[in-house]
């Protein structure tokens, strides 16, 4: 027999919510919230006021989030998707002329500002050194950027520790990727984005030589080879000599880089 009355509403909003509670179980989504929210609402609970109707809603979404949250340890139920809100280069410079990121220490790798670590003294004091000794075996042939940005077409703009470049002004625009001879890093709490995120953004923009100073075991991590997938080639040096790419009469002593 069909149910009538409030118990017909009853009965129907509950095998709406059924549905809805099914699919939030599988993708949460804030609309949802609303819609289950307007339901129940309307709904002629019996013996039930708005009010606690509304706390029942409230806990049962408070439920959702938490099973949510723990999905990625518990593994009961399935990723949530998050959307991560992006910024072209145009923008990113619209903020910087703005003042907005003036007191942010910040670079921006494939669309998103992120935060950098602030420069402790190993990592000074080994910068200096591997930009004395690069300096030294090029002498003008190239020019070295210290730590300034570079403009990438990924959305991206980094700002390696070292940037070895074509020695013309960069007046109207930062280094290109075909400006670039090759860049260098120098890793200790940065090593994982080094390694991780920026040499798929540096061998996805093309730059044809990458080297990461990996301070924690005294390691230099060659990068060559770039295709859109990441670089192909990869060796590691703790002593010895490399010649880069571009200036392959120039020997660099992994030694002095090193310290």
């Amino acid at each position: 027999m069909e149910a009538t009355g409030n118990e017909g509403v009853i009965a129907v909003v509950s095998a709406e919510v059924e549905q809805i509670e099914a699919m939030q179980k599988l993708n949460p989504d804030e609309d949802q919230f609303a819609a289950i929210r307007r339901m129940l609402l309307n709904a002629q609970w019996y013996g039930q006021s708005a009010d606690e109707r509304l706390a029942r809603i409230e806990m049962r979404q408070r439920s959702w989030l938490e099973a949510s949250t723990m999905q990625g340890e518990a593994g009961a139920m399935a990723e949530t998707p998050i959307t991560i809100a992006k910024w072209t280069i145009d923008e990113y410079h619209r903020m910087i002329e703005a003042g907005i990121l003036d007191d942010k220490k910040v670079e921006l790798l494939n669309g998103q500002i992120v935060e950098m670590p602030h420069e402790g003294v190993p990592h000074a004091g080994v910068g200096d050194q591997v930009e004395d000794h690069i300096r030294q075996q090029l002498g003008d042939r190239a020019k070295l950027r210290i730590g300034k940005p570079i403009t990438l077409p990924n959305d991206s703009e980094p700002e390696p520790d070292l940037c070895i470049c074509r020695d013309i002004r960069y007046n109207t625009h930062h280094p290109y990727p075909e400006d670039i001879y090759w860049l260098v890093e120098l890793a200790d709490s940065s090593l994982r984005k080094d390694l991780e995120v920026k040499t798929q953004i540096y061998a996805a923009a093309g730059i044809h030589e990458y080297w990461v100073l990996n301070l924690k075991v005294l390691e230099l991590l060659v990068f060559r080879l770039p295709t859109q997938a990441g670089y192909q080639s990869e060796q590691k040096f703790m002593q010895g000599t490399i010649k880069p790419l571009a200036f392959q009469d120039v020997s660099i002593d992994v030694h002095r880089l090193l310290g």
